[in-house]
């Protein structure tokens, strides 16, 4: 009778876990990568909906005054809060505001609210440099670089 020896052999496990250990590191870049980009597109979804928004209620105009913005986007590098014209806080929060119409935890990697910054409406939905918040000066251009930007493609409702 002939014994037949079955199994893996030391030599072949070390190979074997060897080979794995080098794939499972050529593939963590990768990984990471890969989710940066998702991050990176969940930030231009946020920002693009916040614009929105703060379109929609410019064009609503509850506060109905022409001397002040209809509707204000106040960014930070913490949080991103929505307002009405006539109930603009002193300062940009930086923490999500229960007095704002709509609030948000900012998105990571969203170079484009890296500081803070006000986008604010008048109530024709049209972008305004009327003093908004704390003496910040409103950004006229945030929507206007932010369709410019790939990225834009990807947030577009269909």
């Amino acid at each position: 009778m002939e014994l037949t020896q079955r199994g893996v052999t030391l030599t072949e496990l070390v190979i074997a876990v060897a080979l794995t250990a080098v794939i499972l590191a050529a593939m963590a870049p990768l990984t990471a990568n890969w989710f940066g980009r998702g991050q990176q597109s969940a930030s231009h979804c946020t920002v693009i909906n916040a614009l929105s928004m703060t379109r929609s209620l410019a064009l609503r105009n509850p506060a109905a005054n022409p001397a002040l913005p209809a509707a204000v986007l106040c960014t930070t590098a913490q949080a991103v809060n929505l307002y009405r014209g006539d109930t603009l806080p002193a300062n940009c929060p930086t923490v999500q505001d229960s007095r704002a119409q709509w609030s948000s935890l900012a998105p990571s990697n969203a170079p484009f609210v890296s500081s803070t910054a006000c986008y604010a409406l008048d109530s024709s939905g049209l972008p305004t440099t009327l003093p908004a918040i704390g003496g910040i000066a409103c950004d006229s251009t945030l929507e206007t670089r932010l369709t410019q930007d790939p990225g834009y493609a990807n947030c577009r409702f269909k």
